[in-house]
């Protein structure tokens, strides 16, 4: 990773037509990362662009973040930034959980409210395996940690930005 930011870096420099006027170089921290971005913890139907006003207020918060880190040069606003847009992307992953977590829930609710109106066995254990698959999902949703800095990303976390944008 460290070998691309450079490479990145030296052509900002070798683009420069006046070597004396080179502007700082941008930090690329959260532009350029290391990861496994083909697993994905958290479904897509959880982290799509939504109607979630907190979670699309997080996204603003956390794009205008990475502006500002991109373009920080001291060191004590970098750590400083670095930290905030740490916490503000674990926030995220955990506002997304709570999320999945709760449409889980409210899909197991609207099964077991539903009355059968025959008496069909059939139709009742296919009932329970859909309960039970989706008690799974929630456990599996609960399990997630906090993914390490090579193992993989939750990439439209990471890069929300570009979600917000597009759509």
């Amino acid at each position: 990773m460290e070998i691309c930011k450079l490479r990145l870096w030296l052509s900002l420099v070798v683009d420069e037509t006046d070597r004396e006027k080179v502007q700082p170089l941008p930090n690329l921290d959260y532009k350029v990362m290391q990861g496994n971005s083909l697993i994905e913890l958290l479904s897509p139907e959880f982290l799509a662009v939504s109607q979630d006003r907190e979670r699309n207020e997080m996204v603003k918060k956390l794009e205008q973040l990475k502006k500002d880190f991109f373009n920080a040069y001291s060191s004590t606003k970098k750590d400083r930034l670095r930290d905030e847009i740490d916490k503000l992307i674990r926030s995220l992953i955990e506002h997304d959980r709570q999320k999945g977590i709760e449409s889980l829930r409210n899909q197991i609710k609207a099964i077991q409210d539903q009355p059968l109106l025959i008496d069909d066995k059939h139709l009742e254990k296919a009932r329970e395996a859909k309960v039970k698959e989706l008690r799974r999902k929630i456990e599996e949703l609960r399990s997630i940690g906090e993914p390490g800095p090579t193992e993989h990303f939750e990439w439209r976390i990471n890069f929300s930005e570009v979600f917000q944008e597009k759509g």
